[in-house]
């Protein structure tokens, strides 16, 4: 089962590598698609738990299976929104490590300057 955030996202990585994206934030109905999932999940083991003939909740199967195939559409048409954001998380990521990699370099490369000013 996805967990909270964890959506994965096709090309970019495993779930591992989403785990900083807030999918609500792409997807405003996403608490609701795994809301549906968690009772489908319910709704198949209560079945399954009572021994109810498939023909009896083949209604409301087919209700439940009409939604899930709705939010697993929005997730879908998501997809490429949430691969641009993790992209450009992975961006942000890798430009902040470069400044911080060009300022030590600079703070390093400024010291014999500023010792040897200071002998003089």
């Amino acid at each position: 089962a996805l967990q909270g955030r964890d959506l994965p996202v096709r090309g970019l990585g495993s779930q591992s590598n989403t785990k900083d994206i807030v999918v609500a934030e792409v997807v405003p109905t996403y608490g609701d698609c795994k809301a549906m999932t968690r009772k489908a999940q319910d709704l198949l083991t209560r079945g399954r738990s009572k021994g109810v003939a498939a023909t009896e909740t083949a209604s409301e199967y087919m209700r439940a299976f009409r939604e899930l195939r709705d939010a697993s559409d929005q997730l879908e048409d998501a997809r490429d929104d949430l691969n641009a954001k993790l992209a450009d998380q992975k961006r942000g990521s890798r430009r902040f490590f470069l400044n911080a990699i060009i300022a030590l370099v600079g703070t390093v490369a400024a010291v014999p300057f500023i010792v040897h000013r200071l002998t003089l």
